[in-house]
C-alpha cells in the first residue's frame, strides 16, 4: 500500500458509511446531522485507538502498519467531512425545500458522494475528492488525471482516475435498483443523471483553465471540465459548484 497515493477508501466507507440499512437514506439537513455525530464519534474513537495501540508497539513492521492504516482512516474521515460540508453549502445556498441531497449511496460499482435532484428534476451524481493544496488537471493525451505540486513533479491522481472510469456503472446502477432516489416512474429512471467530480477543500484546478478559458465548457450558470469517453463527466471546483447547478438562463 502506497501511503502517498491512498484513496481507495471504499472498504473503510462500508465501515464509517451513514447509511447503516435503513430501507430509506436520509436526506438534507437530517442527513448532514447524522453525519456530524458519525464523524465525531469516529474521529473520537480513532484518536484513542491509534494512540493506545501505537503506544504498544515495538514492533518497526507493526508500526509502518498502523501508520499506513490510521492514515488511510483519517482520509475516510476526512472524505466524509468535505462531503458533509459540500451538503450543508448547497442546502445553505438551495434551502431544505429547494433540494434534496443525499449522501454516500451504495452501488456495488462504489459510492457516489451526493445524489442531488434539483426542484426541476435535474439530477447530479457527485464525488468530492480533495488532494490538499495541489491542483489538478484532465491529461487527455494520458487519458489521466494528474496533480501538480508547487514542487516535484507531477504525478497521476490514479485512484480517482479509477473513480472516473466506473462512474457510469455507478449511475447505471442506481437508475436499475434505487427507485426510489431517481423516481418511482419510468420516465424519471430514464432522465439522464449529470456526473460530476468535485475538487474540494483547498485543491483547485490548474491555473491553465483560468488562463485559458475554452479549455472548459459552460453549464448552468459556470464553468466545469468536460471529460468525454463513452460517457461524460465535469470537472468542477468547490467554489463553482453552485453555479453549475443552477440551471442555465
Amino acid at each position: 500500500m502506497n501511503i502517498n497515493d491512498v484513496d481507495n477508501q471504499e472498504d473503510y466507507l462500508e465501515i464509517l458509511s451513514i447509511h447503516k440499512g435503513e430501507e430509506e437514506y436520509l436526506k438534507n439537513y437530517e442527513a448532514v446531522k447524522k453525519l456530524d455525530r458519525e464523524i465525531n464519534s469516529y474521529i473520537v474513537k480513532f484518536a484513542a485507538s491509534y494512540a493506545g495501540i501505537a503506544l504498544l508497539s515495538v514492533n518497526p513492521f507493526l508500526i509502518v502498519s498502523i501508520t499506513v492504516l490510521g492514515y488511510v482512516t483519517s482520509q475516510a474521515i476526512y472524505r466524509m467531512i468535505i462531503v458533509r460540508d459540500t451538503a450543508q453549502a448547497l442546502l445553505e445556498y438551495f434551502g431544505n425545500d429547494g433540494v434534496k441531497i443525499t449522501p454516500f449511496v451504495k452501488t456495488d460499482e462504489g459510492f457516489i458522494d451526493l445524489i442531488v435532484r434539483m426542484p426541476d428534476k435535474r439530477m447530479f451524481a457527485l464525488v468530492v475528492r480533495s488532494n490538499g493544496k495541489n491542483s489538478i488537471r484532465w491529461r487527455e493525451d494520458k487519458r489521466e488525471l494528474y496533480v501538480y505540486r508547487k514542487r516535484g513533479a507531477a504525478k497521476p491522481w490514479s485512484s480517482v482516475t479509477k473513480t472516473l472510469e466506473s462512474f457510469n456503472e455507478r449511475v447505471v446502477w442506481l437508475q436499475k435498483n434505487s427507485l426510489p432516489l431517481v423516481g418511482a416512474s419510468s420516465a424519471d429512471r430514464r432522465k439522464p443523471i449529470v456526473k460530476a467530480i468535485v475538487i474540494a477543500g483547498e485543491t483547485r484546478l490548474a491555473q491553465m483553465y483560468m488562463e485559458d478559458p475554452t479549455l472548459m465548457v459552460e453549464f448552468g450558470q459556470g464553468k466545469a471540465v468536460k471529460i468525454t469517453n463513452s460517457y461524460t463527466v465535469y470537472l468542477v471546483e468547490f467554489a463553482s459548484l453552485i453555479n453549475f447547478l443552477l440551471p442555465k438562463n
